[in-house]
């Protein structure tokens, strides 16, 4: 996930300052839709996650490391 957001805002940073392929404004556009979709979700699970360990007192779960 963290790959495919990362190759989204080298693809946003290309398009604004116009190195290398250029996008057009509607692949732009659903580039950013696709953004902030992801960092609604990343939110929302963070927050499902705070509110189920507040709620059912025990500890988060942890995340496990990259290998």
């Amino acid at each position: 996930m963290l790959e495919g957001l990362f190759s989204i805002v080298t693809a946003i940073a290309e398009a604004i300052f116009a190195a290398g392929e250029t996008l057009t404004f509607i692949d732009l556009s659903a580039l950013l839709v696709v953004l902030l979709f992801e960092v609604m979700l990343w939110f929302i699970l963070w927050l499902l996650e705070l509110v189920l360990s507040l709620f059912k007192w025990r500890k988060p779960r942890l995340v496990k490391k990259p290998v």
